[in-house]
């Protein structure tokens, strides 16, 4: 039915969500959809990231039957549309079911006469916005405050490459940051102004192919014999076990470090066929959600203290299952905080064992990566275990594995 209809303000529309069966992708999981209907007039929105299997789809609550995290988002969706429809009904205009959808999904059109500050876009689209993750949700607080210290009363609309290439300047010039740093921000602003151009806020968009230096984060990784070193260290110092043996595990696993707190003994499993003892890790990464169903090689498993325990009892202790019961930004806040805790002891454990250099967690995964492709192993196996969703992200490490070489060769050069 045509979506353009006016709409009756006698009969308020319905909303539901169904799953899209015909859709289905190569890991089995389908996309919600939400509909928006008004007798037999209905439109269309697609839930971005919300894939299940249809056989964990509850037809009748329109509701997973295992993923709660997926069903807050649901339902916040629904209010927000019901919202959306009650305040264009109350205005007493007349709109169709298409302006109803361009309001839920932020397209609605807005007079260009309504001027918008930079900092107030940034923070009400995406500082405020509860739909993405807190550490990205901070990121734009954080960003917002750049702007007004900037420059406060620039426009949306008024960003240019001039205004950023002067935002850049002022930045470095007052933080120094890391050269990766400041390409973050300006992928920020231009993910900012993008947005409003795609939501009609604004008719043009002035940084449309606006190319920003690149600028990535230098990768260092441990050494065989620096893990070796670590692993000698943990059995003689007790006192660093605790923070030595999950940072190995990161390095055997490739597991980040918000996956491995959250990580509790329900998602390892273990098989016995009556000659060998096997255990298996299978768990849902924070940052993609990509599912991770890998054997635990040996190395691995001797940083867990096994038997397995409670199902619901976090491996490492780092945060407790009470904290995994709270909603995900208190999750989010407290995986923040120990990190910076956890990376502090990991210094002092890296000195107190005799290592040259110290490391922080992050650079466990890096370390995953680039001794497996020193051991030989191939990089889309990598790719799989490690949970990145290109290829090209993996192929990164083969540059840093190319760099190290070119060291230790140019290193006879200091021969006198």
């Amino acid at each position: 039915m045509r979506p353009n209809l006016k709409i009756n303000l006698k009969f308020m529309c319905k909303t539901r969500f169904i799953l899209r069966q015909n859709k289905k992708d190569s890991n089995g999981l389908c996309p919600i959809r939400m509909i928006i209907a008004q007798g037999k007039v209905r439109v269309e929105l697609s839930v971005p990231g919300a894939n299940v299997k249809p056989s964990d789809w509850d037809a009748k609550k329109q509701k997973s039957k295992k993923d709660t995290l997926l069903n807050l988002r649901l339902d916040k969706l629904r209010l927000k549309a019901e919202q959306d429809i009650h305040d264009m009904v109350i205005s007493g205009e007349k709109f169709t079911l298409q302006d109803v959808r361009d309001k839920v999904t932020g397209k609605s059109k807005i007079k260009t006469s309504n001027k918008i500050k930079a900092a107030d876009y940034c923070m009400d689209h995406f500082g405020k916005n509860n739909f993405l993750a807190y550490s990205t949700r901070k990121g734009y607080k954080s960003l917002t405050g750049f702007i007004l210290k900037y420059d406060p009363a620039i426009l949306i609309e008024e960003i240019d490459p001039d205004w950023l290439e002067g935002f850049k300047e002022w930045y470095i010039k007052k933080y120094t940051p890391k050269k990766w740093t400041i390409q973050a921000k300006v992928k920020c602003v231009k993910r900012i102004v993008n947005h409003a151009y795609q939501a009609k806020v604004i008719q043009e968009n002035k940084l449309a192919g606006f190319k920003n230096e690149n600028g990535k984060a230098s990768k260092k990784f441990l050494t065989p014999e620096e893990v070796k070193k670590l692993e000698q260290f943990c059995k003689a110092s007790p006192k660093y076990a605790n923070t030595v043996k999950p940072f190995l595990w990161c390095c055997f696993t490739g597991m980040r470090f918000g996956d491995m707190t959250c990580l509790t003994w329900g998602r390892i499993t273990h098989e016995f066929d009556g000659q060998d003892h096997q255990y298996k890790l299978k768990y849902t990464m924070r940052k993609t959600n990509n599912e991770i169903d890998v054997v635990i090689n040996n190395k691995a498993l001797a940083q867990l203290e096994l038997p397995i325990k409670a199902k619901d009892e976090t491996v490492f202790g780092v945060i407790s299952k009470e904290d995994l019961a709270k909603d995900k930004d208190h999750i989010s806040k407290r995986i923040e905080s120990m990190n910076s805790y956890m990376n502090r002891l990991l210094k002092e454990a890296c000195k107190e064992a005799g290592l040259e250099r110290t490391f922080s967690w992050h650079e466990s995964r890096v370390s995953f990566f680039c001794l497996g492709l020193q051991l030989g192993i191939d990089v889309m196996s990598l790719k799989e275990i490690g949970g990145h969703s290109d290829v090209k992200v993996t192929q990164e490490y083969l540059q840093v594995i190319d760099l190290q070489k070119k060291r230790a060769m140019l290193a006879f050069d200091k021969l006198e």
